[in-house]
């Protein structure tokens, strides 16, 4: 009896066991299966920094709505801080707030402001700083390239290209004109890519342009845009941001025909803003994004990264009423070559005369 006894306290403890052990194991089980139920990638936190405001139909209100658009798509936290101008102590100050309050990325958003990226980009290393058509990576201070800095090539040529190809085919006095804010070597290589679409079709066609030394000045955009079509220019090609809408304003008033700059701007005025040099800026920020997530981004590092498909020519509906249907068709091959890169824009950095074939 005693012997039995022993036996049944044996398996009555060896149960007991059983179940605590199992209880330890389901409590860890639990505990860790819904640790990585929890554990979910950080919001990636993205910070804008603008030299305008947002509602201006071109540069900066582009990338505000490029910027709302993804958020809606990608789990991020974003701020966009605009009126910056463009080279003030404003923007040093701004890239270090954001920068010391944890933003994974930001975007410096305009050309120009190459000194305050790289002045600040060595005291955040973890810090993403994508700037745009920077000129150099090289700190000033240290002699070398920082490798959180990036940029992208605000190459506008291809739809210019195709544009010139557009104002070749309306243009009654043999003359168009271009006009952007400052004669940087990038923004004189739009002005050539645009006379050399013009010439693709008509070789004897002329161009003039004005650069009145601001990107948001509508008064002296309207005043240059003026000029520009006092010498005969009846189809011209902007690049800017309010000295743009006032360029546009002097083409309504004066009957011709402009084409607009960064964005769809026909919606300002169809009757005479016929196409416009777009720049996809959703593309743009979500290839960053993209390269960000997938531990990549480095490879853009220290270079100047154009997008390919980033840049084309869009018509706006006064175009089509004014080209032929072969036109249109021609045009449209134009456009789809440049965009994919299958026709190949020629380049200069520098403009022939300004009246001069």
């Amino acid at each position: 009896m005693r012997r039995k006894g022993i036996s049944t306290s044996i398996v009555a403890i060896i149960v007991i066991v059983i179940i605590i052990v199992a209880g330890v194991a389901g409590y860890y089980y639990y505990s860790m299966s819904t640790s990585k139920k929890s554990t979910t990638p950080k919001t990636l936190k993205i910070a804008i920094l603008l030299p305008y405001v947002v509602n201006d139909y071109g540069w900066n209100q582009d990338m505000y709505q490029a910027i709302t658009q993804i958020a809606s798509v990608y789990k991020i936290n974003y701020t966009i801080d605009a009126n910056l101008g463009y080279s003030t102590s404003a923007v040093t100050s701004a890239l270090e707030y954001y920068a010391s309050k944890g933003y994974n990325i930001i975007f410096a958003w305009t050309v120009g402001w190459q000194q305050e990226i790289l002045s600040v980009a060595p005291n955040y290393p973890n810090v993403w700083f994508v700037g745009a058509d920077l000129t150099s990576f090289t700190n000033p201070s240290t002699g070398k390239n920082e490798s959180n800095v990036m940029s992208i090539d605000i190459d506008l040529t291809r739809g210019a290209y195709a544009a010139g190809v557009l104002a070749a085919y309306i243009t009654k006095t043999g003359v168009i004109g271009y006009q952007a804010g400052y004669s940087y070597p990038i923004e004189e290589a739009i002005g050539y890519a645009f006379l050399a679409g013009a010439h693709s079709i008509n070789s004897s066609i002329k161009l003039v342009y004005d650069f009145p030394g601001t990107w948001g000045d509508v008064e002296k955009g309207y005043v240059g845009a003026k000029s520009l079509i006092a010498a005969g220019a009846d189809v011209i090609l902007f690049r800017g941001d309010g000295q743009t809408l006032g360029g546009e304003q002097a083409c309504a008033a004066s009957g011709v025909y402009a084409i607009g700059d960064m964005m769809d701007q026909s919606p300002l005025n169809p009757n005479t803003i016929i196409a416009s040099n777009v720049f996809n800026d959703t593309l743009v920020i979500q290839t960053i994004i993209q390269k960000y997530t997938t531990n990549t981004l480095s490879t853009f590092a220290d270079k100047n990264v154009y997008i390919n498909g980033v840049n084309y020519l869009q018509l706006g509906p006064q175009a089509y009423k004014l080209l032929t249907a072969q036109q249109l068709s021609y045009l449209n091959q134009v456009i789809q070559g440049t965009k994919n890169g299958s026709i190949a824009v020629p380049l200069s950095s520098q403009l022939p005369p300004s009246g001069s074939v």
